[in-house]
């Protein structure tokens, strides 16, 4: 029996298409959009599920894991850990934003997964998939992870829940 305090939000499949640029090319065909020039890059940096695969994600705020304040992203996501729940397989960027379609207007969803380098960035910055969308725009984005930039404690963010 699974037990945990964390509900799933939704169940997603990966797998469905086995190249980044499948992936591409069925999120423009659906016209959603990839937001920021570093977030298209992540496509090539990210492995793809040859199989399918499902995968329960669960929304949790740094605030349901213990913290309060503004904390940094590694923190919650350690945090999280200790909490049942893992960060996502960085997959889960694109995959959700084709199977989130009822996504509500005005809404802002990073990705928690192990943030990717960002390509020929003189900084070594990092980042994480994001889910955005506007009044009638969807967008698969980016956000990026700096070591001084914080989350707020009722931030909800997208993490992974494994059953047991």
């Amino acid at each position: 029996m699974i037990t945990s305090k964390f509900k799933i939000w939704r169940t997603i499949k990966l797998g469905l298409h086995k190249s980044s640029e499948e992936y591409r090319r069925v999120l423009r065909g659906r016209k959603y959009r990839i937001r920021y020039y570093h977030a298209d890059q992540f496509f090539d940096k990210i492995p793809i599920s040859q199989e399918a695969i499902e995968v329960d994600l669960v929304l949790a705020t740094s605030r349901e894991l213990g913290l309060e304040g503004y904390a940094h992203f590694d923190v919650i996501c350690n945090c999280a850990l200790e909490n049942g729940l893992q960060r996502c397989p960085s997959e889960v960027g694109p995959a959700l934003r084709e199977q989130y379609p009822d996504q509500p207007k005005n809404d802002w969803l990073p990705i928690a997964m192990e943030p990717i380098l960002i390509p020929d960035d003189p900084y070594g910055r990092r980042g994480i998939f994001c889910m955005e969308r506007d009044v009638s725009i969807f967008w698969l984005s980016s956000g990026l992870i700096f070591s001084n930039n914080f989350f707020d404690s009722d931030r909800l963010l997208v993490f992974r829940f494994l059953r047991k």
